[in-house]
């Protein structure tokens, strides 16, 4: 057997996916390479055996070939592309603003002398899990994230710190929009609307445990997702992952809408009426 790599995507901090492939496929020789690179023959090889196997994506295997002699070209013709800045300044703009959001609503309760109500809690426990995903987003970059795949130096830990980050996704989405959902339970007394709130929250919470149960036992034994040499079954999750996605789409959009209706029946001028829809939708999103 001879390694090969397969990526869902070039020079972006995403899902290196690593195979084994038969003596027949492309090889990859470290002659070849190490003019072209400097770099140790054992990083290369490292980086060509180890995987992001299934728990990359969601399992989202892109090809299991070898790749061509063009993909490796690419590579090394663009080797110094380096995306690891973007995600660097992506998470330094938004983890602040989240803070900021969440210790302004803090304050105005404070001010406003309310105590903290359960959607203030559920909305911090979201900041919380957001915090740790992008933290290992940060570990993932200082660890080769958003660069060529060939570049990893350790695949293997490149591979537990994507599937240690991506277990922070689904909470941390389902928090925010049970807080949402609680928010509304607050405003709006309308028993027929609570049970609909209820409703949809019991369906986030049962579909993201789903997302998530399948994320952590996507192989047999768990090792498996990341280390290679563990022999062990895994599951492709492919057709579950395009599901969910639409779920959480479909999701954002009823959160978004539920209280449209209440507020368009106020007894209130439709210019308020239309201000008021606006900032529930803005706070939405």
């Amino acid at each position: 057997m001879s390694p090969g790599i397969s990526l869902c995507s070039l020079c972006i901090f995403s899902c290196p996916v690593i195979t084994f492939l038969p003596s027949t496929s492309f090889s990859f020789q470290s002659s070849y390479l190490v003019p072209e690179l400097q770099i140790r023959k054992n990083i290369i090889q490292c980086a060509l055996w180890s995987i992001l196997q299934a728990s990359c994506t969601k399992n989202l295997l892109i090809s299991m070939v070898a790749p061509s002699p063009a993909e490796i070209q690419y590579q090394l013709a663009h080797i110094h592309k380096d995306r690891s800045l973007d995600i660097i300044l992506s998470h330094a703009i938004c983890l602040p603003m989240a803070v900021i959001a969440v210790v302004l609503r803090l304050v105005s309760r404070r001010l406003i002398k309310d105590s903290i109500q359960a959607d203030d809690l559920l909305i911090i426990v979201a900041l919380l899990f957001a915090a740790g995903e992008i933290t290992g987003g940060l570990l993932c970059v200082r660890n080769g994230g958003g660069k060529h795949a060939i570049l990893l130096e350790d695949p293997l830990q490149f591979a537990k710190l994507v599937f240690a980050t991506e277990l922070m996704y689904d909470p941390a989405i389902a928090a925010v929009k049970l807080s949402v959902l609680l928010l509304y339970r607050r405003l709006f007394p309308n028993r027929r609307f609570r049970i609909i709130l209820w409703c949809v929250g019991g369906f986030i919470v049962c579909y993201s445990s789903i997302q998530n149960v399948m994320t952590i036992f996507d192989c047999h034994p768990i090792e498996a997702i990341w280390n290679p040499f563990v022999k062990g079954t895994c599951i492709d999750l492919n057709t579950l992952a395009i599901v969910m996605g639409i779920l959480n789409i479909v999701t954002d959009f009823v959160t978004l809408i539920l209280p449209m209706p209440l507020l368009w029946r106020l007894q209130i001028s439709r210019a308020r009426k239309l201000q008021l829809m606006g900032i529930f939708l803005t706070g939405g999103m």
